[in-house]
């Protein structure tokens, strides 16, 4: 039996027109597209006579890259693609399930390790032109293993706070909006703080995942990425004025 409220529980959807215009027309292709080029990218990157430290990384940021779009899309295929968002009535709970780490708390690890990977194989490529020397022992085929390792599991440490932020149930009621004192029936998802999170203080728990996730995961590797391709230009020109100087 329903009990009134007036709060409005978590929804699936905040603009569902604009939602399935995007993520149930435009998405699924773009994301076929891109599955399409990793998958040859990793195929042909993963051949015996391919294996090169600079293939590997390449390899493994197609992989992580492939994950990035893949992750969302059976859920994004099911609710807007298949028109889903119109049968809340059917909701079960594990919609709120699939959403949640799909759409949320999956993604944001593989785009982590993209964006690291990326700054691995501009550092490998900085060490190979300013360090030619140190290059082979330091960029080999098993260092670089190691260190996506590294990158992954750092990753996934700390992408898992979302995946323990909110309990989530199946909301099934009557519910009073405070805007007009209107009462509707409403079939969703109810989300509520879990106990690490209370203990904690939101403002705290998902200040500190955030503020983590911009420093490491963007302004650092960002930063990085500006200097060492500038870095890499500047070898390269030196490189270039060495072998000019060798010919004449």
């Amino acid at each position: 039996e329903g009990v009134c409220v007036y709060e409005e529980p978590h929804r699936l959807s905040a603009d569902t027109n604009l939602e399935e215009g995007i993520y149930g027309k435009i998405f699924p292709i773009l994301v076929i597209f891109v599955i399409l080029a990793n998958v040859m990218v990793a195929l042909v990157l993963s051949k015996r006579h391919m294996v090169t430290p600079t293939n590997v990384v390449l390899k493994y940021m197609a992989i992580a890259d492939l994950c990035v779009g893949l992750t969302p899309l059976p859920w994004t295929m099911f609710y807007f693609t298949f028109r889903n968002f119109e049968n809340h009535v059917n909701m079960q709970l594990w919609w709120c399930y699939v959403q949640k780490y799909s759409m949320d708390a999956f993604p944001p690890i593989f785009h982590n390790i993209a964006m690291w990977l990326t700054v691995l194989l501009a550092g490998q490529r900085f060490i190979s032109i300013s360090y030619p020397l140190y290059s082979r022992s330091l960029c080999n085929v098993a260092n670089v293993r190691i260190c996506t390792f590294v990158i992954g599991a750092i990753s996934l440490v700390c992408g898992l706070p979302k995946s323990f932020d909110y309990n989530i149930s199946l909301f099934d009621s009557w519910v009073i909006t405070e805007r007009n004192q209107s009462a509707h029936h409403l079939r969703t998802c109810f989300v509520t703080p879990t106990a690490i999170v209370r203990n904690l203080g939101e403002n705290v728990y998902f200040s500190t995942y955030f503020w983590t996730r911009s420093i490491f995961f963007v302004i650092i590797p960002c930063t990085l990425l500006i200097v060492l391709n500038a870095g890499l230009i500047r070898g390269i020109r030196k490189a270039q004025q060495r072998k000019e100087r060798l010919l004449r």
